[in-house]
């Protein structure tokens, strides 16, 4: 589900469901969750602890954790890709990041939320093209070609020429 480490924030952002009558409140579920890592972590499954705020799932079980929440309840899936795309782009404004924003781009883009994903590029794409991280916003944009419509087609289209023109392909 997330390819990247998870921090607090990110766990705290999955948490968000309303709390019923009886029910933990997401700190209590954050803490207890974390708990819960800490154990998985000892055991030699995920890699991280509280001091360098990150949690690394060894990539098979998230494969397989992620595969098994997309094909049980692809509506929950969906949203946790929404959930930490706006968690991300909360965090990037605060920290003024780029990169950020680049993972909340990918996960709307999994999450089929084309027009967000959109809004969401254009605080990255100049950036990449200027720095010359051309892959990048070739593959950003190519995403793009095919999710978006009128007429933010067109204004798609016509940076991925200038990408493919910084490139040298002129063809």
């Amino acid at each position: 589900l997330h390819v990247r480490p998870m921090g607090r924030g990110t766990l705290r952002a999955l948490l968000q469901d309303p709390i019923e009558e009886g029910q933990e409140s997401p700190e209590e579920m954050t803490d207890e969750l974390l708990a819960g890592v800490e154990t998985l972590r000892r055991r030699g499954i995920v890699q991280g602890d509280r001091a360098d705020n990150r949690i690394h799932v060894h990539p098979a079980i998230r494969k397989t954790a992620a595969r098994r929440i997309h094909s049980e309840d692809r509506k929950a899936w969906a949203e946790y890709h929404e959930r930490i795309a706006e968690h991300l782009s909360n965090t990037a404004r605060r920290a003024r990041s780029i990169w950020d924003h680049y993972w909340a781009f990918r996960h709307l883009t999994r999450c089929g939320k084309s027009k967000k994903a959109y809004e969401t590029q254009k605080t990255f794409i100049e950036f990449f093209m200027g720095a010359g991280y051309l892959d990048l916003a070739r593959g950003v944009l190519e995403i793009l070609l095919d999710r978006v419509q009128s007429p933010f087609r067109e204004v798609v289209i016509g940076n991925l020429a200038i990408v493919l023109k910084n490139e040298g392909q002129y063809d």
